[in-house]
């Protein structure tokens, strides 16, 4: 055997000999352990064996080497995660109980186990919003990695420096912290960084100029009037609108009052009557998406300053013709000004519905508590007698983002539901589930009542979604 065996020369002759096998390259070890040696493959595995064993491996010349993400948020309770992977993994959850549990997690601030993300993963992406830091590095890391890298700070971490940089959630709360501190500096800091912000970040940033709003913000505004997102036009036409004393005009208020007749009605004390004039092209199945686009970038104050009325005269005007009445109860949702929904509601029974076929409501200026305000102003015609439609839920659901009105809730459970669900034919687990996503603490006891009613295969997913719900509540508390 050669006595020069080394470390280097077992690991670059050797080794390769060995994994080469009985081949020509084989015949390397009789040249070093000598052809007559007793078993010379078994005695250079051996030795080669030895000599990577004690032999320091090279390291990386990069090393990529991830943050620490804190997620001060609590950690969900072992006896919660079996039932939660269950549902959330059982037949692909549908989406109100997947939304339901987010929404539910966001209130309570509480995390996934980390070991629970893979099991969880399609969940996660859809809603990492409402899930915490973890989970939207998580979401972030599954994503395309061609994008921007997000970064993740707890909310005492931010500062003017890094905030541009957080999870847009953080963006948005960070702005309106500071607007409420200090309207021009957080307008500053929002002008620095708006053109690094994508088409949804500006559209949400924008929503926390509201806070705080006032003339010093109109020519930043005006500025956006031309950005180059639909959405972001139209909000910051909105805010225009609300200034009192603003020299911006606005094109869709123009074109709005194009289509406004006014008339008169009455003998001895004249009535002004309005209505709204639909195109030709736009037919009956069309008119809310249409009456909605026509009236998004148009405030409520602005419509009634145009017109001379004020609110209380412009819903009496616009009580003859629902048209108009769908439009204003849209220009109150975007203006901030729930306290004209009642009004218009009483006069439009059918507002839900018609609010429902103009598209997704997006509520993000809105509070939680307002949102329930919001769905209590326009379901409060039909919630003595709700309509039964899953679609119709699922929009007010959406909305709200959690449980719908008491009133309207306690509405649907003396309706008896049950009843279309006791046939084969109609028999699908979709209301439950829509109902239990839906219901307000209360009165989730008097709704496991009524599932206890139907068969247990259209209410598996419903009753474990109220007890998560009901565990996460008691951890908030």
């Amino acid at each position: 055997m050669d006595k020069r065996l080394t470390s280097a020369l077992l690991k670059s002759r050797v080794l390769p000999a060995l994994l080469a096998g009985a081949n020509r390259r084989s015949m390397e070890l009789d040249t070093l352990f000598g052809a007559d040696a007793d078993q010379p493959h078994l005695r250079a595995l051996s030795l080669t064996g030895q000599a990577l064993r004690f032999e320091r491996p090279s390291g990386p010349e990069h090393y990529l080497v991830e943050p620490e993400i804190r997620d001060d948020r609590r950690m969900i309770p072992d006896e919660m995660r079996r039932p939660l992977i269950r549902l959330l993994t059982f037949a692909k959850a549908t989406p109100p109980i997947a939304a339901a549990i987010a929404w539910a997690m966001d209130k309570a601030q509480l995390r996934l186990h980390p070991f629970d993300q893979p099991k969880l993963d399609a969940f996660i992406r859809a809603n990492s919003e409402y899930l915490g830091p973890a989970a939207e590095q998580w979401a972030t890391r599954q994503a395309d990695t061609s994008t921007a890298p997000a970064y993740f700070f707890a909310e005492d971490e931010l500062d003017e420096t890094n905030w541009s940089t957080a999870q847009l959630r953080r963006r948005v709360r960070f702005v309106e912290e500071r607007r409420r501190l200090d309207p021009d500096a957080a307008r500053a800091l929002l002008e620095a960084a708006w053109p690094q912000q994508d088409a949804e970040a500006r559209v949400r940033l924008l929503i926390a100029l509201q806070i705080g709003l006032g003339p010093a913000d109109e020519a930043f505004l005006a500025s956006l009037t031309k950005d180059r997102s639909p959405r972001v036009r139209s909000m910051a036409a909105q805010l225009l609108g609300r200034l009192p004393n603003s020299t911006y005009e606005n094109p869709a208020l123009r074109q709005l009052m194009e289509r406004i007749q006014r008339s008169e009605s009455g003998i001895f004390r004249k009535k002004t009557v309005l209505a709204l004039e639909l195109p030709a092209t736009v037919k009956e199945h069309m008119a809310p998406a249409w009456i909605r686009e026509a009236v998004v970038s148009v405030s409520l104050q602005e419509f009634s300053r145009a017109l001379s009325l004020t609110n209380e005269e412009l819903i009496a005007a616009s009580a003859k013709d629902r048209n108009l009445l769908l439009g204003l109860a849209w220009m109150a949702t975007q203006s901030h000004r729930l306290d004209r929904l009642p009004a218009i509601a009483a006069e439009h029974p059918e507002l839900w519905e018609q609010m429902s076929l103009s598209g997704a409501a997006d509520l993000e200026h809105l509070s939680p508590d307002e949102r329930v305000d919001w769905a209590t102003a326009i379901t409060s015609p039909q919630s003595s007698k709700p309509p039964k439609e899953i679609m119709l839920w699922n929009w007010l659901h959406n909305a709200v983002k959690g449980a719908v009105p008491t009133k309207l809730m306690e509405g649907m459970l003396r309706s008896r539901w049950t009843e279309d669900l006791t046939e084969a034919a109609k028999a699908r687990p979709d209301l439950p589930e829509m109902l239990a996503a839906c219901c307000p603490a209360p009165l989730r006891t008097k709704l496991r009542e009524q599932l206890g009613m139907l068969d247990l295969s259209l209410t598996v997913n419903a009753f474990s979604l109220l007890d998560i719900l009901d565990m996460m509540e008691r951890l908030e508390q």
